[in-house]
C-alpha cells in the first residue's frame, strides 16, 4: 500500500529532498487542510499501536514470569494487574528516553540486529 501511494507521489510530480516525506507531501498537495489532518494523524496513532501492545506484552511477562515467581508468589489479579500497569509505563518512558537520546546510526544497527534475530526464528518454523 505504501508503495503504491509513493508511485501516486511520483506521478503527482511530488518534490521532495528526502524520500520518507513523499507521502506526507502528497497529502498535504492533493487534498484539503482536514483530510491531511486526519490522514497524519492515522499515521502517527498507526506507529504507536504496535509499541502500546509491545509494552503491554513486557509488562505481563515481567508480571507473570518474574514478580509472580520470585518476588512475591501469593500476589493477587488485582497485585499483579497493578504492578503490570506501572511496569508498562515503566517500558514506554524507557523506551522513549532510549530513542530521544540514542544515535540513528546506532538505531539502525538495532533495527538491523532484530531483524537478524527474527529471521534466526523461521527454520524453527
Amino acid at each position: 500500500l505504501l508503495a503504491l501511494l509513493g508511485f501516486m507521489a511520483i506521478a503527482a510530480g511530488v518534490k521532495v529532498t528526502n524520500g520518507q516525506l513523499a507521502i506526507p507531501q502528497l497529502f498535504e498537495d492533493m487534498f484539503p487542510d482536514w483530510f491531511a489532518g486526519v490522514a497524519f494523524a492515522a499515521i502517527g496513532i498507526g506507529a504507536l499501536v504496535p509499541a502500546a501492545i509491545m509494552s503491554i506484552a513486557a509488562a505481563n511477562l515481567f508480571t507473570r514470569n518474574i514478580y509472580k515467581d520470585f518476588i512475591k508468589p501469593d500476589a493477587t489479579a488485582e497485585q499483579e494487574t497493578k504492578v503490570s500497569k506501572l511496569v508498562s509505563l515503566l517500558v514506554k518512558v524507557g523506551a522513549l528516553v532510549f530513542v530521544l537520546t540514542m544515535d540513528k546510526t546506532v538505531a539502525i544497527n538495532f533495527q538491523l540486529l532484530g531483524g537478524i534475530w527474527i529471521l534466526q526464528t523461521f527454520p524453527a518454523l
